[in-house]
């Protein structure tokens, strides 16, 4: 039986890859074709994150309830980016052949190889951003198949990314880089601490520099709008208060656009207690992702303490993707592991 499903299965996750470096409209529909496909020949009895993706979606929603019908859908765009968190276990059943895997593996490094060389040429004349509209959503989404080239040791693939990112000329993904590549060699939780440990240094040496100076005004922004709005001020409604919490805070000042933080800014716009079914979110996609995919999501960590990562579609949408797509050599699927058990990955 698996073996007359897994072609279908096969192709909706290599579009998905490809899409993934093709822009928001291709990969959206990429998506929505991948979806429909595991529910057409995926295992439809394995949803093993859907529990914390209804809460983070449910958390969205309390906030933009007041606007009506335009704020929960808004509220529902916000949740959308993770879907691949449903769609991947059911296209993985219950485990791939290591032939599907590894057909898999080199089409999504080869995408993300493309886009990189894309980047690194761009770089020549000034900071690439590649087949995306902004070069830190190019940096960031490179560096999760970046950790899977690595780990594999598809070098060619690692030096085309690892030029891309470089080719954004942007420090948030360079420090990430560093992050992933640490991720791979001691354990990931260890690589965080010290990844946050190194953004704050270069944020406290910077003290006095101009940026620096008008971005504590967007973190000011994005936690005053947290503790004066506890549930938020909806998705909707944030440039509209920002813009005034910023006046205030420094006349004339004007980029109501978000918080360059994404702790800040799921705050800002949900309210606090969005960050539990938050972290509910990020825990069980980290228990199910080997070891290339938990660096990718350590590497976002740390570039969200300057930029609104986890709010980035093409970023999230890779590191799922790519976090619960299992290892070759892994003759158990990722999602079809019980979620009290253990992943047989390295150390955390």
């Amino acid at each position: 039986m698996r073996e007359r499903s897994e072609t279908p299965r096969i192709i909706a996750i290599a579009l998905v890859l490809i899409a993934l470096f093709a822009g928001t409209s291709p990969l959206e529909i990429a998506s929505s074709l991948a979806l429909a496909a595991a529910l057409l020949w995926g295992d439809r009895s394995r949803w093993p994150l859907l529990p914390p993706l209804l809460a983070f979606t449910a958390a969205w929603m309390a906030s933009a309830a007041p606007d009506g019908l335009l704020g929960l859908h808004a509220a529902i765009g916000k949740s959308w980016p993770w879907v691949m968190v449903l769609g991947m276990p059911i296209l993985v059943g219950d485990g791939l052949s290591e032939r599907g895997l590894a057909l898999l593996e080199r089409i999504g490094l080869g995408a993300a190889a493309a886009a990189g060389l894309w980047g690194s040429l761009e770089g020549l004349s000034g900071p690439a951003d590649g087949p995306f509209s902004h070069h830190l959503t190019l940096g960031y989404a490179l560096l999760i198949p970046l950790a899977r080239a690595v780990h594999v040791g598809a070098w060619p693939a690692a030096a085309a990314m690892a030029a891309g990112v470089l080719a954004t000329r942007a420090t948030g993904p360079l420090l990430s880089m560093a992050v992933v590549l640490a991720a791979l060699r001691v354990p990931p939780a260890a690589a965080l601490g010290g990844g946050l440990a190194a953004a704050l240094g270069i944020i406290a040496g910077l003290q006095g520099d101009d940026e620096l100076t008008q971005r504590g005004v967007l973190w000011a922004t994005g936690g005053g709008l947290a503790t004066q709005h506890p549930l938020g001020v909806g998705p909707g409604n944030f440039r509209d208060v920002a813009a005034v919490l910023q006046d205030a805070l420094v006349p004339g000042f004007h980029f109501p656009l978000h918080a360059h933080d994404a702790a800040l800014q799921v705050a800002a716009l949900a309210g606090p207690g969005v960050w539990i079914a938050w972290v509910w979110l990020g825990l069980a996609l980290w228990r199910r992702a080997p070891r290339p995919g938990r660096a990718g999501l350590v590497a976002l960590l740390v570039g969200g303490l300057t930029q609104d990562t986890l709010g980035d579609l093409e970023v999230v949408r890779g590191l799922t993707v790519w976090a619960l797509l299992p290892l070759t050599g892994e003759r158990t699927a990722i999602a079809a592991r019980c979620p009290q058990s253990e992943p047989p990955t390295e150390e955390p």
